[in-house]
């Protein structure tokens, strides 16, 4: 019932893997325009808006997970000045978007918003999970299965973020949910089910064990010669650390 899996759309979340896949895209094309400065992509906030009709907490975490690029033109003015007028107009584009977004699921989100605040929406009663490690029911941020994929993935991100690549925002959209997993669960907030948040933790670090495949095996593929040979050993490797 967590939810973006196979299992939980199996069970019924249906909303919630179409949200969750929208989501992440929406990620993607807001990082694209801010790197770009554009002002306005009407397609970032008609994705933004379906994510926000599907399900309303993956809209709560790429919201969060992208509001730290507002701060772009704060930092390019610290750090690169030269940098400033495309940093505040891909600052703007996100702006653009959101309004776009939420304004396409006002229909839906004002009334929602309304119940809420007044009071006139069901309370599930979610117990939260606060389990840390292993298999225990209903679940962890690190299952079994999850450890080997967690310490690649480690790798991967520690690796990316050596190199300078700019992950800070997927980096985020990682970590984040996976804090707000514990701090719900500390709040005891029973509104809201603080493992709904473990799929972005759960999909951030598979990306990043599979960026650590990647760069690992072009690493060790360099060390070669002959194309044939370097051909060879990358996918040797990749595939030793895939299974």
């Amino acid at each position: 019932i967590f939810g973006a899996n196979i299992k939980s759309t199996l069970a019924g979340e249906f909303s919630f893997s179409w949200s969750f896949a929208l989501s992440i895209l929406f990620v993607g094309m807001a990082v694209r325009n801010y790197r770009r400065g554009t002002v306005f992509d009407p397609w970032a906030g008609i994705v933004l808006g379906l994510t926000a009709m599907s399900h309303v907490i993956t809209t709560i975490v790429v919201v969060f997970a992208t509001i730290p690029m507002l701060a772009g033109p704060l930092a390019a003015f610290i750090g690169n000045r030269s940098r400033v007028k495309d940093a505040a107009r891909g600052a703007l584009g996100l702006v653009t978007s959101y309004m776009v977004g939420f304004g396409l699921s006002a229909f839906w989100s004002l009334a929602l918003g309304y119940n809420v605040l007044t009071g006139m929406t069901s309370d599930m009663g979610w117990a939260p999970v606060t389990n840390i490690i292993g298999d225990t029911n209903p679940g962890s941020p690190i299952p079994g299965e999850f450890v080997p994929v967690l310490a690649v993935g480690i790798i991967g991100m520690l690796w990316t973020l050596f190199r300078r690549d700019g992950v800070g925002i997927f980096v985020w959209l990682t970590v984040g949910p996976l804090i707000g997993y514990f701090v719900i669960a500390e709040l005891e907030h029973t509104m809201l089910y603080n493992a709904r948040l473990l799929p972005y933790w759960y999909f951030g670090m598979y990306v990043f064990a599979g960026i650590a495949v990647a760069l690992g095996s072009v690493a060790v593929a360099r060390r070669f010669q002959y194309r044939g040979t370097a051909v060879l050993v990358a996918g040797g490797i990749a595939i030793v650390l895939m299974v």
